[in-house]
């Protein structure tokens, strides 16, 4: 009887005990030119236009999108002037998507348009999902940052409804902490 309750118990430490990965957990992360960049603490607002700002920092660099509406969809750069995109790094740097690169005449270090996207694909009880991806530049033009690599994450495609990797970066539950939701957003389709 003792061998029995001794096997039981060693049995239930070793299958009770190991790494659990959680998947559901909220996130901000993606690939910052070429490597893996993920935010300590993130969180999302809405001003008092109607705007929504998704914002993540590492405590060192932060992150930020802007959208003008509350909506799911996809939103593309250049678009519309208020859809941004803006990081800033430890040194004060910052890169947007608002800011155009400088022509380059030298071929060996070209300068990229500005391009990219923010697709927001769920909003669940205060909390925001999607993707995006992006090339940024600082105010000059001259220097650049890139969240456009492949991530370790697999998605849905909003617009196709394709299951396939995610280039840039991924927001998964990201929670609403200032103002609120609109009853009836104001999107872009709506303006046209």
């Amino acid at each position: 009887m003792k061998k029995i309750i001794v096997l039981t118990l060693i049995l239930i430490s070793v299958f009770s005990c190991g790494d659990e990965v959680e998947f559901n957990s909220p996130a901000f992360q993606g690939s910052l030119d070429g490597t893996s960049w993920r935010a300590k603490a993130f969180s999302a607002s809405i001003d008092e236009n109607g705007f929504l700002t998704l914002y993540g920092t590492n405590n060192i660099e932060t992150l930020e999108l802007i959208i003008p509406t509350v909506a799911v969809g996809v939103y593309v750069f250049g678009d519309v002037d208020t859809i941004e995109a803006r990081f800033t790094r430890a040194d004060g740097t910052v890169f947007s998507t608002t800011f155009n690169p400088e022509p380059s005449n030298d071929p060996t270090n070209p300068v990229y348009p500005e391009y990219g996207e923010i697709r927001l694909n769920e909003i669940d009880n205060n909390r925001f999902t999607g993707t995006f991806r992006f090339i940024a530049f600082n105010a000059s033009g001259t220097q650049s940052i890139n969240f456009t690599g492949l991530t370790d994450q697999v998605g849905v495609d909003p617009v196709t409804g394709q299951t396939g990797p995610i280039y840039g970066g991924v927001f998964y539950r990201v929670p609403l902490i200032s103002g609120s939701i609109p009853a009836d957003p104001i999107t872009c389709l709506d303006k046209e």
